[in-house]
C-alpha cells in the first residue's frame, strides 16, 4: 500500500486554533494545559443576620447590668456607711466591683463546656437570668454582704461572653468573620452607653424627680434599685428572644429541608461539588468522633498562651483605668479627686462607649483588613502610655477650670 496516507497518531495531533497576544500559534496543547476556570476570588459568605440580631440583643443585655452601678457605686458604699472614711471608699467599692469578675473566672469555662453539652440556648438563657436576678437584688441591697453577694451570683451565672462568640464563630467563616465578630463588640459599646447613663439618671430618683416618684417611699428606701430594675426589665426582654428565636448552630448549618442531607450524631452530610452529576441528596459520609480538648492541652500551646496573656494584658490596663478613673471621679477635691456627681459620671462613661462603637464598626474592620490583627493590637496598646502620662494634666486643667467638657476630656 506505498500509495495509501497513513493517519498520524492521535497523541501527535496538533491543532492551532489562534494566536497569543505577540502573534504566537495557539494550540490544543496549550488550551488542555490551561485551566477551565482562573483561580477563582473567595467569594465572601453573606451574614446570618437574624441569628447575629439576636447574638448583638443578648449581648446588648450584659453591659446594660454590668456598667448601670458603676456611676453610683461609691456613693452607694458611702450611703451605707460601709467605710469608716471616705478614703476607704475605694477598697470596698473594688471590693464590689472585681467579686463579679472573679466569680466569672472560675465558672465561664465550666458554661462553656456545658453549652458543648446541653446546647448554647439554654446557656445563654441562665447566663442572662443570673444576671437580671443578680442586678434586682443589687438594687435591693441593704448592706456591703448582700452587694458582695449579687455581684458574686451575677459573675458565676455570667458564661455568655464565650457562648456568644463560640456561635459566631459556628454560624460564620474566614470570609465574614470579620464583619461579624466586631458587631457583638460594637454592642458591648452601645451597652456600655445605656449602663451608665441609666445608673447616673435614675438612681435617687425620688430626690431628682420628685414629680414622678417622690410619692415613692420603697424608692427613698432604696435609691439604686430603679436602675437595677430597668436594666432587668431590658434582660428579660433578651431571655424571650433568645428563648423563642435563638436556633442551636447545627439546625443553622444542616436545616432539615437543606437538600444536602439531615444531620445525625457522628455523621455529617457530603457536599456536591459539581452541580452537573447528580449526587443523593442524603449522603452521610461517617466522620471520627470531636473530643473536646482540656484545659491543660490548651494552655500547652504556646499560640493560646500569647493570647491569654495579650488579653489578660489589656484587659488589665482598660478595666483598671476605668475603675480608678470612676473613683477618682468621685471622691472629694480634698482627698485629690474631681468630686462629680453620679450622673456627671455617667455620662463620661457613656461617651466612651459612643467612641468605641465608631472603633467597632467603622475603623475596625478597615484596619484589620489592611494591617491584621497583630499589628493593631500592638498599635493600639501602644496609645496607653501616651494617655496615661497626659492625665494628670487633664486633672489639673478639670480642677483648676472647673469645666465638665475639661471633665470629659479627661
Amino acid at each position: 500500500m506505498s500509495g495509501a496516507s497513513r493517519t498520524p497518531p492521535k497523541d501527535n495531533i496538533r491543532t492551532v486554533v489562534g494566536t497569543t497576544g505577540g502573534g504566537s500559534p495557539t494550540t490544543t496543547d496549550d488550551i488542555e494545559q490551561q485551566p477551565l476556570l482562573g483561580k477563582a476570588k473567595e467569594q465572601r459568605t453573606p451574614l446570618p443576620v437574624a441569628q447575629l440580631a439576636i447574638l448583638c440583643l443578648v449581648r446588648l443585655a450584659e453591659p446594660i447590668a454590668y456598667t448601670q452601678i458603676f456611676p453610683y457605686v461609691n456613693a452607694m458604699i458611702e450611703e451605707l456607711h460601709v467605710a469608716g472614711n471616705q478614703a476607704d471608699i475605694g477598697f470596698y467599692s473594688g471590693l464590689v466591683d472585681s467579686l463579679f469578675a472573679v466569680a466569672q473566672l472560675f465558672t465561664i469555662f465550666q458554661w462553656g463546656r456545658l453549652s458543648d453539652r446541653i446546647g448554647r440556648r439554654p446557656v445563654i438563657c441562665i447566663g442572662l437570668l443570673g444576671s437580671a436576678s443578680g442586678s434586682l437584688c443589687f438594687g435591693l441591697s441593704k448592706s456591703f454582704h448582700q452587694m458582695l453577694f449579687s455581684r458574686a451570683m451575677a459573675g458565676a451565672l455570667s458564661g455568655n461572653v464565650a457562648v456568644v462568640s463560640s456561635i459566631i464563630s459556628e454560624i460564620t467563616d474566614k470570609t465574614n468573620q470579620a464583619q461579624a465578630f466586631p458587631l457583638t463588640g460594637a454592642f458591648w459599646a452601645i451597652g456600655a452607653i445605656i449602663g451608665p447613663l441609666i445608673g447616673g439618671t435614675l438612681s435617687h430618683p425620688a430626690e431628682r424627680y420628685p414629680e414622678t416618684f417622690g410619692n415613692y417611699d420603697f424608692l427613698k428606701d432604696r435609691p439604686y434599685f430603679l436602675p437595677c430594675f430597668i436594666s432587668s426589665l431590658f434582660t428579660c426582654l433578651s431571655i424571650t428572644t433568645a428563648y423563642f428565636f435563638l436556633e442551636e448552630a447545627e439546625l443553622l448549618r444542616n436545616p432539615s429541608t437543606s437538600s444536602y442531607g439531615t444531620l445525625t450524631p457522628g455523621l455529617t452530610p457530603a457536599r456536591p461539588r459539581d452541580l452537573s452529576v447528580h449526587v443523593p441528596t442524603h449522603v452521610e459520609t461517617p466522620v471520627p468522633k470531636v473530643v473536646a480538648p482540656s484545659t491543660r492541652s490548651l494552655l500547652s500551646e504556646q499560640r493560646v498562651r500569647n493570647v491569654l496573656i495579650a488579653g489578660f494584658l489589656l484587659s488589665f490596663v482598660c478595666v483598671g483605668y476605668e475603675t480608678v478613673f470612676i473613683l477618682w471621679a468621685y471622691t472629694p477635691l480634698s482627698l485629690g479627686g474631681l468630686a462629680r456627681k453620679p450622673a456627671e459620671i455617667g455620662y463620661v462613661i457613656s461617651s466612651t462607649g459612643f467612641l468605641g462603637i465608631l472603633v467597632s464598626l467603622f475603623l475596625f474592620p478597615a484596619l484589620h483588613s489592611r494591617f491584621g490583627t497583630k499589628s493593631i493590637y500592638v498599635w493600639s496598646i501602644s496609645l496607653w502610655p501616651v494617655m496615661l502620662v497626659l492625665i494628670p494634666l487633664l486633672a489639673w486643667l478639670a480642677n483648676t477650670l472647673k469645666d465638665r467638657y475639661v471633665f470629659a476630656a479627661v
